[in-house]
């Protein structure tokens, strides 16, 4: 069952499952489930009933699923994605966000191609240090592209170039 309530103290309406386990969905007039939202507060929007992550996107339709974020505000500021990574142990060399990109390979298999891993590599206050790491894979392997550090980027071998602007061998637009 479910049920539609209002709490009136909290200006709060609330619409619910009345067993534990059950989910929640809204569907389109030709009954095709547009929104999920399971048992464990996942989020499906075009997921059908198969949602596996806290917000999980789905789309067979070419060049989507599309996530948008949109500024329409006349002043020169932009739209910000913002990563958080809190907790009691924060360390030097934590990850703090990471950006997987994933296809289908030849034999079926789920494959990670590449990657944007940024990391705290000093977490003392007045000195911190941070890194992004550039990483693809090659021949089934990963490798580390090109890593840009507080003293500059390491390039393929471990060369460090401190400005980009002075060393050939990189494109930069001004």
């Amino acid at each position: 069952g479910a049920f539609i309530g209002w709490k009136s103290d909290d200006n709060q309406m609330t619409i619910a499952t009345a067993n534990a386990g059950d989910s929640m969905v809204l569907q389109t007039a030709n009954k095709v489930t547009a929104l999920t939202i399971d048992a464990s507060q996942n989020v499906g929007i075009g997921t059908g009933s198969s949602v596996d992550e806290l917000l999980h996107l789905q789309s067979a339709t070419s060049g989507k699923p599309v996530l948008k974020i949109e500024n329409t505000n006349t002043d020169g500021e932009p739209c910000y994605l913002e990563f958080y990574k809190t907790g009691a142990d924060e360390a030097d060399g934590d990850e703090i966000s990471k950006i997987n990109f994933y296809h289908t390979d030849s034999g079926n298999n789920v494959t990670r191609y590449a990657s944007i891993i940024t990391t705290s590599e000093d977490i003392t206050d007045g000195n911190e240090d941070g890194k992004i790491r550039f990483s693809t894979v090659k021949a089934g392997a990963d490798t580390s592209s090109f890593v840009i550090e507080s003293g500059g980027v390491n390039e393929p071998g471990g060369v460090l170039k401190e400005n980009l602007l002075t060393n050939s061998g990189f494109d930069v637009w001004s």
